[in-house]
């Protein structure tokens, strides 16, 4: 799997061109929400509508009006990227990218308002949106790595400026994130001039949402579960771990 993605979007939703580290995104979201009908006078029957998200309905829903207003290309993915912070607002809290197949450049940052065509709709993950407790082990010889697990509380959201699709989920819950950075020489005082080798990455996270933080189709009468998954490594700086932790 490629590990570094360049943004190559029309120069009127880009902010420049850059790489970026990321990790492959699964996301599986199911959205239950009440409908009311009456079958017969005198009796009303208030039943849940249930509506299930995945990458594939997430991409379908990206490529809408509001969003990218057009298709893209067969195999496209959906990633998140790491170290884009001084590029795009939304980088040191999880960019979310739609790529194509080779993972190599992008198509559409689902994280910007500014690519959208609205120019409101937005998808943002943040799997350090609550510091938790961590484990690490720290070797700072030449040839050593950083191995860290952190429990935090993470947040995913979707809102599409209520417009075409009138979906708004804001949702938290418990994650795990597994981080490995590898060098092999390492400076304490300067970490930049180290001699970074490679990266490893992986994220497990649960989040939840309902009432006002769920809004579908003008209804708040609406619970959401999510589950979400990251992982990717690559060559290297992973970048925004690393800086986040530290």
């Amino acid at each position: 799997m490629a590990a570094v993605v360049t943004f190559c979007a029309p120069s009127a939703r880009a902010t420049s061109n850059f790489t970026t580290n990321y990790d492959v995104l699964n996301i599986t979201a199911t959205i239950q929400t009440n409908e009311v009908t009456n079958p017969k006078p005198g009796v009303t029957l208030y039943t849940i509508h249930t509506v299930a998200l995945d990458n594939a309905t997430i991409l379908s829903m990206l490529e809408g009006p509001d969003w990218n207003d057009g298709t893209f290309p067969t195999g496209s993915k959906l990633v998140v990227s790491w170290d884009a912070g001084e590029n795009v607002s939304n980088g040191e809290a999880g960019d979310i990218l739609v790529v194509d197949k080779t993972g190599t450049f992008v198509l559409y940052d689902a994280s910007e308002t500014l690519w959208s065509e609205s120019g409101l709709a937005s998808m943002t993950v943040n799997f350090f949106g609550e510091y938790g407790a961590y484990k690490a082990n720290l070797n700072t010889n030449s040839v050593g790595s950083f191995d860290f697990t952190i429990f935090n509380n993470t947040s995913f959201e979707i809102n599409d400026g209520e417009n075409t699709t009138n979906l708004f989920i804001d949702t938290t819950g418990p994650s795990t994130e597994i981080y490995t950075q590898g060098w092999k020489t390492f400076n304490l005082g300067d970490i930049l001039a180290s001699d970074f080798t490679s990266w490893s990455d992986s994220v497990r996270a649960d989040t939840y949402g309902a009432g006002t933080n769920v809004v579908v189709n003008n209804s708040n009468s609406s619970t959401v579960t999510v589950k979400i998954s990251a992982s990717g490594h690559g060559k290297g700086l992973g970048g925004y771990f690393y800086d986040t932790e530290h």
